[in-house]
């Protein structure tokens, strides 16, 4: 008998196959880990978007120069379509957007509300952030 040693074409193939197959799966891990990424940058622009937004008519409200209470606002801002209604309470004013992104995207809508207080505390005006909503 010879002593041969070294691998057969058989093990080779087998070995190629285990490589491919655990190549193809980082390569999914790869473009999963993109689309999350792109998913990410997207909710982050529509919060600082709708943020800004927020501000702009928060401070129209505590200078004195509301939106008219429960018609809906609209426009165009920073890549975004969005839609501001406005509701008195009473003591207090809430803001609430909704965003769609104009080009499309991963992101169907984004929703934020601000409750803005006209009622002076400790010589400040109190405004407080509900978290942002992503739909």
């Amino acid at each position: 008998m010879s002593d041969v040693r070294g691998f057969t074409l058989i093990e080779t193939m087998v070995a190629l196959l285990v490589i491919a197959v655990a190549l193809l799966a980082l390569g999914g891990l790869l473009v999963q880990g993109m689309r999350t990424n792109e998913q990410s940058e997207e909710r982050m622009d529509a919060a600082a978007v709708s943020q800004a937004i927020l501000s702009d008519y928060e401070a129209r409200i505590l200078s004195g120069n509301p939106p008219a209470a429960g018609t809906p606002v609209t426009g165009t801002r920073d890549g975004f379509n969005y839609t501001l209604t406005a509701t008195n309470n009473g003591s207090q004013w809430v803001l609430h957007i909704t965003l769609v992104p104009v080009s499309g995207g991963r992101l169907n809508r984004f929703e934020n509300q601000l409750i803005v207080s006209t009622v002076q505390s400790l010589g400040s005006n109190d405004a407080r952030m509900a978290g942002g909503r992503i739909c």
